[in-house]
């Protein structure tokens, strides 16, 4: 899969890799397809791109088949950047669009107690809060990957009037 996009709408570096595997994985999986391997081309060609090779299996050999390059090694070049196998769980970097939120830290001295928090990655402002929910707006990588960090996220379909109640700042 090639794949054009723009970095400034990602929330962490490379999330646009990890929301199209996302994407295909759960279209792979209606017709009883996972995927087992995936291996992750970078470049620039009039604007960014990235190529996402993957090999499909079955939901056994998926399982088995993690952190398995499903291209091989290619020849170092400068003009690309290759994983050979794509790390969904390495650790998370803030874009360049996220770091701009870092102009709001002064206003975070203000917020005292439990705060509701929607944040880009939720990289930039979150770790400078004591008592963070985080809402990822129904986006389901960013929102595993906050469950996966040990952080407390509810979906904004999923928000109740508890979780209001109890928040002193939303931001």
């Amino acid at each position: 899969v090639s794949v054009a996009y723009v970095s400034t709408a990602e929330v962490w570096v490379d999330s646009a890799v990890d929301w199209t595997l996302d994407g295909l994985a759960k279209a792979c999986a209606r017709y009883h397809y996972w995927i087992t391997a995936c291996s992750v081309i970078k470049f620039t060609a009039n604007n960014a791109r990235f190529v996402l090779v993957v090999r499909l299996g079955s939901e056994e050999n998926a399982t088995k088949a993690a952190n398995t390059s499903a291209l091989g090694s290619l020849e170092k070049s400068d003009l690309l950047e290759y994983h050979s196998v794509w790390d969904l769980l390495r650790s998370k970097r803030p874009s360049g669009e996220a770091r701009r939120l870092k102009r709001l830290t002064p206003l975070l001295t203000l917020v005292r107690g439990q705060t509701l928090l929607h944040e880009p990655g939720f990289l930039v402002l979150r770790p400078m809060l004591e008592q963070v929910i985080c809402c990822t707006y129904n986006d389901a990588v960013v929102h595993n990957e906050i469950v996966r960090q040990g952080a407390q996220a509810v979906k904004s379909s999923a928000v109740d009037m508890e979780i209001l109640r109890s928040c002193r700042a939303l931001d």
